[in-house]
């Protein structure tokens, strides 16, 4: 390339003179230099020249940081982390799905080569993760209990753990219902969930097929409205009534768990097996009426908890045992009914405490001994029933000042001693029943004064003597039944009196 001389001077004013200053420079750059001087071509006096314009000196360039001033690398860089952030993400959630970091490696990092165009290297980091394999492992995070566990955990004090894990035990049939059948599906914290699974209990410990009438239960409706279910104005179940309706099967302890129960009336139905113990803990109970069933065992101990306890009915079973001497706390209980069982030993002192008691039947047992002299303190009796039983002894005095006392059974026990005068205090007795015992010496004529007496047997005994007069004069008498000898009773061979207009039967027993 050839060099051609410029005239090259400072721009200004008027260009007629010519250049004072000569360069040379390639002639292949009219325009702009490689340095961005500007020039011009003219022409002066038949000669080609150019005027460069040189620019101001240029100031040294200043490189601004990457987040004032975008640059190519700057967007690589970037991405560069981008890149890896969203590995580092891949690696979490691997973990957490208990997959292999090395594997969410290969999967994510092959997809991240290229960024704008440009080819980043990205950095190995499986190694540095295969590294931490020897480190402590990841726990694993606990999973979210199943609805059956959740009801299994809330259920569980209620009863043995064990007993659930028995497929056909009551109890996990009742659980399978709660959790899979059970149209209401309730959440496993309701508050009624225990009460249901009781209630749901209850029916599957006996013989479905047995219940005359079972409506409402097992069903799609709340408890509440089941059978014999009441419950009060928390919902809760307060009472249980199902009598009469032919049920086999036995009561299950998680009857006691109705905390709120006042009542359980299970009367003439085909229960079978023992009265659970955690009735007791119903310290609400105030009516309890098991009697007319097949129930064995003996009355527990626990009962002396049920200090609300005002009605008790066990009688017409097979119940055997003691009388606890526990009652003494049911300072509420009125009526005390056990007859027609099979239970012995003694008539416990404690009875005396049961201030409340107004009905105290404990006929047709094995009871032995003899009438606890605290019985007086029964100021509010008004039935005594303690026949056929294997009592003995004198009778207390105390017996007679019960004044509230209208029916006093006491035949068919191994009583002795004489009838004392101290009746006459008996002052409303309707129905005297002394018979069949050991009662010696002659009859009271006390016994006449009895206003109210419409029966009275003393047969079967040891008494001598004739009955008074004014007692055969009684226009309130109905009944009268009695050995004695015919001294101004005088009667046929039939022993057939006709007093107003009333029949007695009269034993004559002629010494």
């Amino acid at each position: 390339m050839s060099d051609m001389h410029y005239n090259i001077e400072d721009p200004g004013p008027a260009m007629s003179e010519a250049p004072t200053d000569t360069v040379s420079v390639p002639t292949a750059m009219p325009g702009t230099s490689a340095r961005g001087f500007e020039i011009d071509m003219y022409s002066v006096n038949d000669t080609t020249a150019y005027t460069v314009n040189q620019p101001p000196p240029l100031q040294p360039r200043h490189r601004l940081p990457c987040g004032q001033r975008v640059s190519k690398k700057c967007l690589i860089l970037f991405s560069s982390f981008l890149a890896l952030g969203g590995i580092v993400l891949g690696i979490g959630y691997a973990i957490g799905k208990n997959a292999s970091v090395p594997t969410v490696v290969q999967q994510i990092s092959p997809n991240i080569t290229e960024v704008n165009d440009t080819n980043v290297e990205l950095p190995d980091i499986s190694g540095d993760l295969n590294d931490d394999e020897d480190d402590d492992p990841v726990p694993e995070i606990e999973a979210t209990p199943t609805r059956y566990e959740s009801i299994r955990n809330n259920i569980s004090p209620l009863i043995d753990g064990q007993v659930l894990d028995e497929p056909n035990s009551p109890q996990s049939r009742a659980l399978r219902w709660i959790v899979y059948d059970d149209d209401m599906q309730l959440d496993p914290k309701s508050d009624n969930l225990k009460q249901r699974y009781i209630l749901s209990t209850f029916y599957f410990s006996t013989d479905t097929n047995s219940w005359s009438d079972d409506d409402g239960w097992i069903g799609d409706e709340s408890e509440c409205k089941w059978k014999g279910v009441t419950c009060n104005q928390f919902d809760a179940v307060s009472e249980l009534k199902i009598t009469a309706n032919g049920i086999s099967g036995v009561i299950p302890d998680e009857i006691g768990e109705l905390q709120s129960l006042e009542r359980l009336d299970l009367w003439q139905n085909a229960f079978t097996g023992p009265i659970p113990d955690t009735i007791g803990k119903l310290i609400f109970l105030k009516k309890l009426y098991l009697n007319d069933n097949q129930l064995t065992g003996s009355i527990p101990k626990s009962f002396g908890d049920l200090v609300a306890l005002e009605n008790m009915s066990l009688k017409n079973n097979m119940l055997s045992g003691v009388i606890p001497a526990e009652i003494e706390n049911l300072k509420l209980l009125s009526r005390f009914i056990i007859s027609n069982n099979d239970i012995s030993g003694t008539i416990p002192t404690q009875i005396g405490e049961m201030s409340s008691l107004s009905v105290l039947m404990i006929e047709n047992n094995q009871i032995y001994g003899t009438i606890p002299d605290e019985i007086e303190n029964l100021g509010l009796l008004v039935d005594v029933r303690m026949e056929q039983n294997r009592l003995s002894g004198d009778l207390p005095d105390g017996l007679w000042t019960l004044d509230q006392l209208d029916d006093l059974y006491l035949d068919g026990n191994l009583f002795t001693g004489t009838i004392s005068t101290k009746i006459a205090g008996l002052t409303k007795i309707g129905y005297l029943y002394l018979n069949d015992n050991k009662f010696d010496g002659t009859v009271p004529t006390e016994i006449a004064t009895l206003q109210s007496l419409v029966s009275l047997t003393l047969h079967d005994n040891d008494i001598k003597g004739a009955i008074p007069d004014a007692l055969c004069d009684s226009s309130v008498l109905e009944h009268l039944s009695a050995d004695c000898t015919a001294q101004k009773l005088y009667v046929d061979a039939l022993a057939v009196l006709i007093v107003n207009s009333f029949e007695f039967n009269i034993n004559i027993k002629i010494q």
